[in-house]
């Protein structure tokens, strides 16, 4: 293309941002989490790559630079328009990237996750341009997504506490926020086994507050199967009565 049609292009990428803001993303701390500026400035670089490599997608990363300065939420794009046998590779990456992202990584590890979405997104347009799996955004994407992932697992939990009111095995609101937790911790988590132990009080006989203890556990992980959680990783435990902090039932992932 010739150059004048090219600073035409390079116009209209700034005139877009005029439309928007007066203020340039160059020039403009974004607004909100330090999340949102690692964001802008990565897809301020990728942009200018695309524009080094001939690529009209300098509009569409500058876009996305703008929106984060702007304290959007910005997420990686859709997969679309890749060849099939590289379609579910693409999908299932991202939808990993989402899930790490949104379990904590964009505060945990602000930086490491604004490269790791910024590179799936170079990522996917190396895949449309070349046909290609093969690219160094990918192998970028993959070490910052690692980078995240570790972060986010060594803030998780190794365990969680359903509570119950004296003499009841019923789940309440609380309990059921708490399984859903538990599930979405077991899908980064993976673990090899999750024990769910009941304990009760000591105001009823032995008999009842074992019997007690191991229908709150069943209860449980009712609740946790239906969250998502497979059957096979649940070990149902009764501990009977421990004393007047007893009233619970524990969550713990192992392995």
């Amino acid at each position: 293309m010739r150059p004048v049609l090219w600073f035409l292009a390079l116009m209209l990428a700034m005139a877009g941002s005029a439309c928007t803001t007066v203020l340039a993303p160059e020039r403009t701390t974004a607004i909100g989490p330090p999340f949102n500026e690692a964001l802008k400035e990565r897809y301020l670089e990728l942009g200018s790559s695309k524009w080094q490599e001939g690529s009209w997608e300098i509009l569409h990363f500058r876009d996305k630079a703008r929106s984060a300065m702007l304290g959007e939420l910005v997420y990686p794009d859709r997969v679309s328009r890749v060849p099939r046998q590289w379609q579910s590779e693409l999908i299932e990456q991202r939808e990993r990237l989402l899930l790490f992202l949104e379990a904590g990584g964009r505060e945990l590890v602000p930086e490491d996750a604004a490269e790791a979405q910024v590179a799936f997104d170079c990522w996917l347009s190396d895949v449309k341009a070349t046909a290609q799996l093969a690219s160094e955004c990918r192998e970028t994407f993959e070490a910052a997504l690692g980078r995240t992932e570790q972060a986010v697992l060594a803030d998780l939990p190794g365990s969680y506490v359903v509570l119950f009111e004296s003499g009841s095995d019923m789940l309440g609101g609380d309990g059921l926020n708490v399984a859903t937790t538990v599930a979405r911790a077991v899908s980064l988590a993976e673990p090899a086994r999750i024990e769910v132990v009941g304990y009760a009080d000591a105001s009823g006989s032995a008999t009842a507050n074992e019997a007690l203890s191991l229908r709150r556990a069943e209860n449980v992980a009712t609740a946790l199967e239906r969250a998502g959680v497979s059957a096979q990783l649940l070990n149902v435990q009764s501990r009977g009565a421990t004393g007047a902090g007893g009233r619970r039932v524990e969550v713990i992932l192992r392995g």
